[in-house]
Order: structure tokens, then sequence, then C-alpha cells
């Protein structure tokens, strides 16, 4: 990816940018009076025709997932004009442009006040990072696609939002961490072997073959405290400096197993 004065973002044969998209209304009656909506659009110029599926997977997921963090809450495409320079339009149409009015649903209404705002378009410089979140969406997307049918669920228990959060924070801890977790070939295949010649000596273990295979293959697998905390040290120890508790993620943990397994305990937590 590599970023350019043109546009915001040059990758992959399109060119993105951040446009203004303000409009302009006459005042009925009154001489010369006109009321402006400010407003911005983001802009995508492909070099060549490009899939509607790929169009909304690889490049405005990205800008919802940019838009849906800032926010915390839910958003999406209000209307994208889809125009280009091969179409061939039969009469009587008077355009050679389309345009795709997508309907996401309904979202919450009403401006945002600042400190509700987790980032600001101030807060960026979307020419050096707009590839990084590129890269982002491409690397974690089932991380990503998760975190927004979180946002963009409503009518659920906090349970079941809750359960949804701690999912997420494990996928993306698998995500970023895969190579860390998957054990060498050369081990597993070792150690199973043993496995195997101890289990030929003891008959009574039998039973339990397929258990204790599942066991060995899984033995490197993390728990959730201790993803928790090896994201923790990944932010060099951000949430137990603001928290100054250094066990957050067992009594985390400890949480998530009360809710996930319906325990009696989970009842009476506000």
């Amino acid at each position: 990816m590599s970023p350019q004065t043109d546009g915001l973002l040059l990758w992959a044969g399109a060119e993105l940018s951040l446009v203004d998209n303000s409009q302009r209304y006459a005042i009925p009656g009154v001489d010369r009076a006109i009321t402006v909506r400010a407003n911005s659009a983001w802009e995508l110029i492909f070099e060549s025709p490009a899939p509607l599926d790929s169009l909304l997977t690889r490049w405005v997921e990205p800008l919802v997932f940019l838009t849906t963090t800032a926010t915390r809450r839910k958003t999406g495409l209000a209307f994208a004009r889809v125009s280009s320079s091969t179409w061939r339009v039969p009469e009587p149409a008077t355009s050679d442009n389309l345009r795709l009015y997508v309907q996401n649903g309904p979202r919450p209404g009403g401006g945002i006040p600042s400190f509700g705002l987790l980032h600001e378009l101030s807060d960026w410089d979307f020419e050096s990072q707009l590839p990084a979140l590129y890269s982002f969406v491409q690397c974690h997307l089932s991380t990503v696609d998760q975190y927004l049918s979180y946002r963009s669920a409503s009518g659920h228990t906090w349970q079941m939002r809750f359960a949804v959060l701690y999912q997420v924070i494990e996928s993306m801890d698998r995500s970023l961490n895969s190579s860390a977790d998957t054990p060498d070939a050369e081990t597993l295949a070792f150690a199973l072997a043993a496995l195997d010649r101890a289990l030929s000596t003891e008959p009574a273990l039998k039973t339990f073959r397929s258990r204790l295979r599942w066991a060995t293959k899984h033995a490197t697998d993390k728990s959730l405290a201790q993803r928790l905390a090896r994201l923790d040290s990944q932010v060099d120890g951000f949430i137990s400096a603001e928290l100054a508790d250094s066990q957050w993620m067992n009594d985390l943990a400890a949480l998530r197993n009360s809710v996930a397994h319906g325990l009696e305990a989970a009842k009476s937590l506000v």
C-alpha cells in the first residue's frame, strides 16, 4: 500500500478520497437566501470495473469499522452513487450514472456529543493511517465482522452482549497470535507417539484414548484469562495500569464462566 497526495489512499487499483458533499437549499419566498447542510463523503475511483461484493467487503467495510469505532454505535452506508465510463444506458435514460440506495435499517438519530466520540476527524492523518486501517481489517476480518455485529445488534440482554464481546476479544487474540499458539508439528507428533506407547501398556486408559490425545493436541491453548493477560502485555500493560489491578483478567474470566454457563451468580450481577 502506498498513500499519495492525489487521493488519501491508492491501493489495489483504486484511489480513495474524502470529499465535500455539502448541499445547498433555496428558501422559498426569501430572495437570495439559502441554507447549507454540511456533509462529506468517501469517493472511490477504480482503474477498472470492480465486483460489488469486493467493493463492499474490501473497501467499504473498513470505513464502516472506522466510523463504528468512533461513534460506538451502529453505522453503515446512507447511500451510494455508482458509475462507470464503460456503461451504455439505453434510451430514454438521461444519465449514465446508477444510484444505489442502501438501507441499513434504523440507526440512532441525533447528534453525538463530543464526549461520546472515541476519536474525531482531527485525530487522524488519513494519508498515513488509512493504509494501517485497511491492513488491520484485511488481516483480522473475522474479528472486525464480530465487532460490527455486536455494535449493530439491538434488543439483546446485557448477558448476550457480554458473551459476544468476550468472544470478540478471544478472536482478536487468536488472530494476532496464531503463529505463537501453533505447536511445533514435530514436537506434537513426538508427544502423541509417546502417549500412544504409554496407553498401549495401560489397558484401563483405552477408553480415554481419544480424550487424552485431544488434550495433548490442545495443551498449549490459552484460557481467556491468559489471552487477556497477553493482550494487556502487548499494549504495555495499559489496562492493568488504568485499573490499578493486575488480577482483573482472572475476575473477568470468572464473570465469563458465570454468564456463559448460566450460573446462579450471573443473575445477581448488575
